[in-house]
């Protein structure tokens, strides 16, 4: 057995520090509590006792919390030994699991840093930009505690020294897999280039079926001396880029109608899809407010489809609103070059997410993963909070936000999660 297949017992002494033992009663009991990210806890952290989840009358004596508390430690240590393809020393183990700890593995899984560990980034240069931006609470106000405990793993990490323990197990593979076109990953693609013998990329050649390296070099001369006897290794599916590019920045935030800015998703994703099929129909960053004013003078509501449907129409963009969408179908519309408009529910844990829905602009959907345009910021799937203010674009996974995918009217503006049901603007043809 590996020794950091638990973490060590600064470790463990750090996650009890920091997690106290609460909320102790008369005669010696632990009750429930609410943590900075409102949701139910009980002795160290717990979110769980007995297998089952913490509720607001749950209670248990300190010696089931120290139980508890094991398990939980267990279980984080298990997550990051799985979602860390790179070797970690004991120290780089045990910080990463006080942060698993604190954040859970869902949040973890989706974590800028854990790609940049697993593509093969300097660890301790990684925790040091990644950790502080942990510091929230379900608000986005940052708790003293969680600054302090972010430095303290830090430095928990700094004890293993910089990077994987040994060169021998690093996977180029993974590196391929999670670039993110950074200097210092560019610099090292170039220095393997130079380095590298020919034979070895010979034998790698060798070792590939014909179909790859034909669509790799039709994909690398980008079509201009494409053989004609070479056919397209996916002809049933047009080419085009998977996410798409270029998407348009609105954010909802800036509209000139104060009153209305927290409730103009919609319009904001809307005038992001106008833009993006048809560039230089809104101009400027507030595009968006232009989008607005033409379906005000619809006599349009912003949160209303029809409304919606008769402004994107004037336009010259045909569109129908779907409410059983699956992934498959937006991946069909992306590779058609159409980004989509889909609902989801932003507010919430993830294992009951709420809230009047929300709507963002999805342009990337494969393996898993989806790419969103989301006009009011960054959003953390697992909590609910939102991360950062104004327009976001990156990457989520299909998994975590399929939870909160948008849903079914409960009245009122109000929606609820259906699962296997998902709300998405498909658009049928552009004038």
């Amino acid at each position: 057995m590996e020794p950091w297949q638990y973490p060590n017992e600064e470790a463990v002494e750090l996650i009890k520090e920091y997690e106290g033992l609460h909320e102790k009663m008369p005669g010696g009991m632990l009750r429930s509590y609410l943590c900075s990210s409102n949701v139910w806890t009980i002795g160290y952290g717990s979110t769980t006792l007995k297998g089952r989840r913490v509720t607001e009358s749950t209670v248990c004596s300190q010696a089931e919390a120290e139980i508890q508390f094991q398990q939980d430690i267990a279980s984080a240590a298990k997550y990051v030994e799985q979602l860390i393809s790179v070797p970690l020393n004991d120290w780089q183990f045990s910080g990463l699991v006080s942060f698993v700890q604190n954040i859970g593995p869902t949040a973890f899984a989706d974590s800028t840093l854990r790609r940049r560990i697993n593509a093969g980034e300097n660890i301790l240069a990684a925790a040091k930009i990644e950790l502080p931006r942990w510091v929230h609470d379900d608000e986005r106000n940052v708790v003293p505690g969680l600054e302090r405990r972010r430095q303290a793993e830090i430095a928990l990490i700094a004890k293993g020294g910089a990077g994987p323990a040994t060169s021998m197990d690093f996977r180029i593979a993974d590196a391929a897999r999670y670039d993110r076109g950074l200097p210092w990953q560019k610099d090292a693609w170039e220095w393997l280039l130079e380095n590298a013998s020919e034979k070895s990329w010979d034998q790698m050649q060798a070792a590939l079926p014909s179909s790859v390296i034909e669509g790799f070099a039709v994909r690398f001369r980008n079509g201009l001396s494409k053989p004609s006897a070479v056919p397209p290794p996916t002809p049933s599916k047009p080419a085009g880029p998977n996410p798409l590019t270029g998407i348009p920045r609105f954010t909802q935030r800036d509209s000139q109608w104060i009153s209305q800015r927290d409730r103009t998703c919609y319009s904001s994703t809307n005038a992001m899809l106008v833009e993006y099929l048809k560039p230089g129909t809104l101009k400027g960053p507030n595009g968006d407010d232009a989008y607005l004013a033409r379906l005000n003078s619809l006599g349009g509501e912003t949160t209303d489809w029809a409304s919606q449907q008769r402004t994107l129409a004037s336009f010259g963009i045909k569109a129908r609103l779907v409410q059983n969408a699956d992934w498959n179908l937006i991946e069909e519309q992306v590779n058609a070059g159409r980004p989509v408009p889909v609902g989801y529910l932003h507010r919430g844990p993830i294992w009951g997410p709420r809230g009047g829905g929300h709507w963002c602009l999805c342009y990337g959907a494969t393996k898993g993963q989806a790419w969103i345009s989301d006009p009011w910021g960054e959003p953390d799937l697992v909590s609910g909070a939102t991360l950062t203010q104004g327009n976001w674009q990156g990457q989520v996974t299909q998994l975590n936000f399929g939870k909160r995918w948008m849903v079914e009217p409960a009245g009122g503006g109000i929606y609820r999660y259906a699962p296997g049901k998902g709300w998405a603007v498909l658009v049928d043809s552009v004038d």
